[in-house]
């Protein structure tokens, strides 16, 4: 059908220890770039992780969300206008064997990310994963784009996923 499913997501995008995430990265100073943990280990994903992913009522943020509940995680299902999907990805991961909570928030708006992260947090317990996936996409000819769209669109696409990356920083910190 040339749609992308949860499974097909699932199996294209599997953690394996000579993948994608197979390979050592060292910096000058001899350490790995990203961080002191072994990237030749694969990254698990095992039941009792948790994970937050944005815009996961639509597209690929709701692939990914249920590819991770159905590898057991108690997912954090962000919407921002899409209330249903999320609604219907969070029964699709409870089906899976995960666990699936809600989250509602406008990501136009500056505490918004910041917000959602620590909203994540408490419900989850911790936060192990964080997928930036929230965006918009509305084709508008050049000529027509107004201010009001390109402050929306990088509210979304750019603004929040900075800040709840960092936001969620010292969370999955915690977690390694």
């Amino acid at each position: 059908t040339g749609r992308w499913t949860a499974r097909a997501l699932s199996a294209r995008c599997a953690f394996q220890p000579n993948g994608w995430l197979g390979k050592k990265h060292a910096s000058p100073r001899g350490d790995h770039a990203s961080g002191s943990r072994d990237r030749s280990e694969p990254l698990t994903m095992e039941k009792g992780r948790t994970a937050l992913v944005t815009g996961a009522g639509r597209r690929i943020g709701r692939a990914i969300a249920v590819a991770l509940g159905a590898r057991g995680m108690h997912v954090a299902v962000h919407y921002g206008s899409s209330e249903a999907g999320a609604r219907e990805a969070a029964a699709e991961i409870d089906r899976a064997g995960g666990r699936a909570t809600c989250l509602h928030a406008d990501l136009r708006h500056r505490d918004a990310p910041e917000g959602l992260v620590e909203e994540a947090v408490r419900v989850l317990g911790q936060l192990d994963v964080l997928v930036n996936s929230a965006a918009v996409m509305v084709r508008t000819p050049v000529g027509e784009v107004t201010v009001a769209a390109w402050d929306e669109m990088f509210a979304i696409n750019l603004r929040a996923p900075f800040f709840a990356s960092q936001a969620a920083a010292p969370h999955l910190a915690r977690q390694k």
